[in-house]
C-alpha cells in the first residue's frame, strides 16, 4: 500500500463530555451559578484504515483517566456597574503516578454598561503545582514547583 511521504489520514475520537449546570437568579440584581463537567480522557482513540494504533490507544488508556471540572460563580448588578467573582477547579486527567495537571482558577471582574457601549475588566489567578525532572526520572528525584499565573483582560464593546 503506497504511502505519500508527509501525509497520513487518521481519525481522532475525542471523549464524551457531560456538563450539568444550575443557577439561582435574584430578580434583576444578581445570580449564582454552579457547573459540573465530567470528561473521561481514557476513551480517546486514534483510528485509521492503514494503521491499527493498538499501542498508541493502549498508552492513552493507561495514561489518562476521568477529569472533573467544577465552576462556581456569581454576579451582582449595581446599574450601570456589574461585579463578578468565581472559582474553577480542574482535577488531574492523568492516571496516578503521572504528573499532576490539576489546577484552580480564581477570577474577579467588573463591568460598566451604557446604551451604546460596555467595558469589562477581568482578573484571573491560576494556581497549580508541577514536578520537574531535570534528568532521567530514574536517577534523580523530582523538583516540586508551585506556580501562580495572573492575568488581566479588558473588553470594550460598541452597540450600533
Amino acid at each position: 500500500f503506497p504511502v505519500t511521504i508527509g501525509r497520513f489520514s487518521y481519525e481522532l475520537h475525542t471523549p464524551l463530555r457531560l456538563i450539568g449546570s444550575i443557577a439561582l437568579i435574584f430578580g434583576q440584581s444578581g445570580l449564582i451559578s454552579l457547573d459540573y463537567e465530567h470528561t473521561d480522557f481514557s476513551t480517546m482513540r486514534l483510528r485509521s484504515d492503514t494503521y491499527s494504533f493498538i499501542d498508541e490507544n493502549q498508552s492513552i488508556k493507561d495514561s489518562f483517566t476521568s477529569q472533573q471540572i467544577i465552576r462556581i460563580g456569581g454576579e451582582y448588578r449595581l446599574n450601570p456597574v456589574t461585579l463578578r467573582a468565581g472559582i474553577m477547579n480542574y482535577s488531574n486527567p492523568f492516571q496516578d503516578g503521572i504528573n499532576d495537571a490539576s489546577r484552580t482558577v480564581f477570577s474577579l471582574g467588573v463591568g460598566f454598561s451604557q446604551r451604546n457601549f460596555f467595558l469589562d475588566l477581568g482578573y484571573t489567578s491560576t494556581v497549580f503545582s508541577e514536578d520537574f525532572y531535570p534528568y532521567d526520572s530514574n536517577l534523580v528525584r523530582s523538583i516540586s514547583k508551585n506556580y501562580q499565573l495572573n492575568g488581566i483582560k479588558a473588553t470594550l464593546g460598541l452597540r450600533f
